[in-house]
C-alpha cells in the first residue's frame, strides 16, 4: 500500500468519524425524547388516578373500603417508573 492511499484512509476516517458521531447523537436523542414522553404518559396517569383515589377514600363509607383504595393508593405512590 503506498503512503498517499493510508494518507488517504486517514483522511476518510477522519472526517466520516464526525458524520457518524452526528449520526449516532441524533439517533439517541430521539430515543431519549420517546422515552422521556412515555415516562410523562405515565405520571400524568398515575397523578390521575392518585387524584381519584383521594377523592374516593374522602366518599368511602365503610372501613373495608377505606383499607383497599388506601392499599391501592399506597401502591400507586410507591410504583416505580
Amino acid at each position: 500500500m503506498s503512503f498517499t492511499a493510508i494518507v488517504s484512509g486517514v483522511f476518510a476516517i477522519a472526517k466520516a468519524v464526525p458524520i457518524i458521531m452526528r449520526f449516532f447523537t441524533e439517533v439517541n436523542n430521539r430515543i431519549l425524547e420517546e422515552k422521556l414522553k412515555e415516562i410523562d404518559i405515565k405520571r400524568v396517569t398515575l397523578n390521575d388516578q392518585r387524584n381519584a383515589l383521594l377523592k374516593a377514600l374522602k366518599k368511602a363509607e365503610t372501613n373495608e373500603e377505606i383499607i383497599a383504595l388506601s392499599i391501592t393508593l399506597h401502591n400507586i405512590n410507591t410504583s416505580k417508573l
